[in-house]
């Protein structure tokens, strides 16, 4: 979106009407029901988004669930452990 668009508004009464209009369209049913599960989304996201004390991060906790993983370093083989002053592999030196 470039700077000077104007986002765009609706409200839940909007998109509750435009719910309505799609289920008495000949669309497939499966294709109903997921348009308007999509629009429903819509709504709570709104909805979440104009509490003030939403933030994003929770929002995100939310709508995708926490990270049960983290990654260490960067992708997984690419990176090689750095090797210590007498040439072995840090941790594998026998403490003297």
């Amino acid at each position: 979106m470039a700077k000077g668009e104007d986002i765009p508004k609706t409200n839940p009464t909007e998109i509750e009407k435009l719910i309505e209009q799609i289920r008495e369209t000949n669309l497939e049913l499966d294709a109903k029901e997921k348009v308007e599960r999509l629009l429903r989304t819509v709504i709570v996201m709104v909805n979440l988004l104009q509490r003030k004390n939403m933030s994003i991060k929770k929002l995100r906790d939310m709508i995708f669930g926490r990270r049960t993983e983290k990654r260490e370093g960067t992708k997984t083989g690419s990176a090689q452990k750095p090797e210590s002053e007498e040439g072995e592999l840090p941790g594998t030196a026998e403490n003297v």
